[in-house]
């Protein structure tokens, strides 16, 4: 006979731990805490930056702290460091040394950039080429930075830094020509904006699988009421290169809060992610950070209680920002530029907040503490409220709201999404039945109910889940069969079933994998465990997906890999 199971706790655990399969429930990060990547939401990914080109990324407490606590961090590469002119070899190899690093680590990898057109007029002989090279000299250096990154990067800032600000040099659709300072835009001047359009097509060439990126600074905020914006000038150029065809896959929004006090317009944010979600783009946030206390000698002022009152409402924007994100299932990324003070955005400036082309010559070298972590140098890391904030506003939404998912095999992943099962009632309709099977994803079977799962993170760990169905909300549960004694044993079959909190069979533990899927374990038992996407032998000694999941025994089968989609 099969049935859902109850299992007391206490005997379960005695023979999980006799096995050896106990899980953890705490994952130190150093700091004595749950590592921060842990408590973020599955599918979203939460990091930092390493500058590849600086020795500050190699300081041993410094990267430790960043490779224990993020699953998605940045290597930086900039033209003007890395290539001297078009006959001198282009040096990517501390940017491919610090992506292989994260790779190795089992830590996504974000390019920054492929192009980013503003730093490039740093170099005399890039501003000084003739229009007619720019095109050839622009696709060997995306593609000598796209080599380097193969097989490690998951995605890449494509365009950085290309729409103008307010009262810019700048075409119809607000494509920047030159800068404040006059300096041209050199891939404009030898191709229009047609540039934008030839980077995003040669990146797909280049690096086909790779998630491709536009990333904007100063718009965050949607300005509904104001069509002469930033945001709006963003949202209608990519719109127009959507209509087009050109290839990208999200919008990467920096977040640089620039100034002491300043509380954005949360609700604005949020519209705005909203937007551009429904283009069908990711949303990624890149380089966060949040000016707190500006000073010009900072070890004067650590840590006084002017700077902590700072600092206490400089995490409170962190959380804020952070929750914007969580809410919209389109956000996947929260990154930070950068989680340490002697390492932000500048580091020759030491934690400014100042943009090498942009800033204010009169404020240069200005002390701004925009990070995370306090710290005079890098053996005195030291968490801020931000950090804490930002903890506990991912324990509260995995514990209480929980993010909603479709859930679907890496075995041909179009057609595998996870469904509960109708019966056909009387009157012609369904009534939600105690079944499961894999559907595809079309038009219609988007807004099911069925098709969509709320996973709610048990108060005190880290990746084990009840896993609920929005559909009249019966939880995800394994079966079981009673002996003639009246013991319980786990069998390896699904169905979908009330909660009952005492009920082990309906625990689950979601574990991350370098392939940026999930697999999904049944807490209850010690062997056909792993969610699994069933398939059948054909003539050729080949195998077919049938619309069948049970439990099995794991062997790293692409069937037994999940992607967690998130949505509303």
């Amino acid at each position: 006979m099969n049935a859902t199971i109850v299992m007391k706790p206490s005997l379960l655990k005695q023979i999980l731990v006799l096995v050896g399969v106990f899980t953890s429930i705490v994952i130190c990060n150093g700091q004595g805490e749950e590592a921060f990547r842990d408590l973020a939401p599955p599918g979203l990914y939460v990091g930092s930056v390493f500058h590849g080109y600086s020795d500050t990324w190699q300081e041993p407490d410094y990267q430790a702290l960043a490779l224990e606590n993020f699953n998605i961090m940045t290597s930086s590469i900039y033209l003007p460091t890395v290539w001297q002119g078009p006959s001198e070899p282009i040096n990517v190899a501390p940017f491919a040394e610090a992506a292989k690093l994260l790779k190795d680590n089992n830590i996504l990898v974000h390019g920054h950039s492929l192009l980013y057109p503003a730093i490039a007029t740093l170099t005399d002989w890039w501003n000084d080429q003739p229009t007619e090279e720019v095109e050839d000299n622009m696709y060997t250096y995306m593609a000598a930075v796209a080599e380097a990154g193969r097989d490690c990067v998951f995605s890449w800032d494509v365009l950085n830094e290309v729409m103008g600000d307010d009262n810019n040099d700048m075409d119809e659709d607000g494509v920047r020509r030159s800068l404040f300072n006059g300096k041209a835009i050199k891939e404009y001047e030898a191709m229009g904006q047609n540039y934008t359009r030839k980077a995003f097509t040669f990146a797909r060439q280049l690096d086909p699988s790779a998630k491709l990126m536009l990333t904007e600074y100063g718009c965050e905020e949607d300005f509904l009421d104001d069509d002469n914006e930033k945001s709006d000038r963003l949202y209608r150029f990519v719109s127009k290169l959507l209509d087009e065809g050109i290839p990208i896959d999200g919008i990467g929004f920096q977040v640089h809060v620039g100034s002491e006090g300043s509380n954005p317009d949360y609700l604005a944010i949020a519209r705005n992610f909203e937007r551009f979600r429904k283009l069908g783009l990711l949303i990624y946030i890149t380089e966060m950070d949040v000016v707190s206390f500006s000073t010009l000698n900072p070890e004067s002022v650590v840590p006084s209680a002017e700077l902590q009152r700072a600092a206490r409402f400089q995490g409170r924007v962190y959380r804020r920002i952070l929750e914007v994100c969580m809410a919209e299932p389109a956000c996947q990324s929260f990154r930070f530029w950068d989680f340490a003070e002697y390492n932000s955005r500048v580091p020759e400036l030491r934690y400014s907040w100042l943009h090498p082309i942009t800033h204010d010559p009169n404020r240069f070298g200005v002390y701004t503490y925009p990070t995370p972590f306090w710290d005079i140098n890098p053996e005195n890391l030291r968490p801020k409220s931000a950090w804490r904030e930002m903890r506990e506003a991912m324990k509260g939404f995995s514990e209480n709201e929980g993010g909603i998912y479709r859930i679907t095999s890496n075995w041909n992943a179009i057609n595998s999404y996870i469904v509960r099962d109708g019966d056909l009632n009387e009157n012609g309709g369904y009534e939600p039945g105690r079944t499961l099977q894999l559907h595809a994803l079309d038009e219609n079977s988007r807004q099911w109910s069925s098709m969509k799962w709320r996973l709610e993170r048990l108060v005190g760990t880290t990746n084990i889940y009840h896993i609920q169905c929005l559909w009249a909300h019966g939880y995800l549960t394994r079966t079981g069969e009673q002996n003639s004694e009246g013991e319980w044993f786990p069998t390896a079959g699904l169905r979908v079933d009330d909660l009952d909190l005492d009920w082990w069979s309906q625990r689950w533990v979601v574990d991350y994998n370098e392939d940026n899927t999930y697999t999904i374990k049944s807490y209850w038992g010690n062997e056909n465990d792993y969610l699994t996407r069933l398939g059948v032998q054909d003539a050729t000694g080949g195998y077919q997906a049938t619309n069948e999941i049970r439990l099995q025994d794991y062997n790293q089968y692409s069937s037994q890999h999940w992607y967690l989609e998130r949505t509303l």
